[in-house]
């Protein structure tokens, strides 16, 4: 799981990934970046698979 937090808030978490394969079984991501513009999060995972998502939109 990739969880986001914004430290000036309150809350727990902003924002919760969890990468799946395309069997939809769950993956472990080993590391994970944002993009250049901040807009996209990209994991890398144990199942060697590259996932990004829309930071925006969880």
């Amino acid at each position: 799981t990739v969880r986001t937090w914004d430290l000036n808030s309150e809350k727990k978490h902003k924002s919760v990934f969890k990468p799946r394969s395309l069997q939809g079984k769950r993956v472990t991501p080993t590391c994970c970046t944002y993009s250049r513009d901040g807009k996209l999060i990209a994991a890398a995972c144990q199942d060697g698979t590259i996932q990004i998502w829309d930071r925006n939109l969880s």
